[in-house]
């Protein structure tokens, strides 16, 4: 009797206690993450759901990042060889508390500058100087990319912002 209930308290605290999980990073690193519209952290971040929920739907994630387009998928989910072996093993019991799928850990996305945005080796925006700007149009003068108008045109802009 004193077996029975060890082995059910045991039992009902796996069935409880199981979730799954996956690490989920960016490029650049710093994004939000979104997992199906709600807010989970900063990447990189760890996300988990209870088992319950993790065969019931897919999971849709979006990160954003000022400066850069959102990046949207979906975690990608796997069949787990170390489970389906347990599972075989004990004769289907493990299947009782965990299926034999589980997330793909890590999960990687990146994330694009937007136009004209120039990025750091850290991944952050570079805002340009104003001698970066004048030096862009003048090689763009030079190459014939732009007219002397042209030029004359953007450099006026560029200078009228100081």
């Amino acid at each position: 009797m004193l077996r029975q209930r060890g082995a059910l308290l045991v039992a009902c605290c796996l069935v409880v206690g199981c979730s799954e999980s996956a690490m989920v990073r960016s490029y650049p690193p710093g994004s939000k993450l979104y997992v199906n519209g709600e807010f989970v952290g900063i990447t990189p971040a760890v996300y988990t759901v209870d088992s319950s929920e993790f065969s019931k739907r897919d999971f849709a994630v979006r990160l954003d990042r000022t400066g850069y387009t959102s990046a949207e998928g979906v975690l990608r989910k796997q069949l787990c060889p170390g489970r389906v072996t347990g599972g075989v093993f004990t004769l289907g019991i493990l299947f009782l508390f965990r299926g034999p799928t589980c997330f793909t850990s890590p999960q990687d996305f990146s994330l694009e500058p937007l136009p004209g945005q120039v990025v750091s080796d850290e991944g952050t925006i570079h805002q340009p100087t104003v001698e970066e700007r004048l030096d862009r149009v003048r090689k763009m003068r030079d190459e014939g990319i732009i007219t002397p108008e042209e030029f004359e045109h953007y450099r006026r802009e560029i200078l009228k912002g100081l």
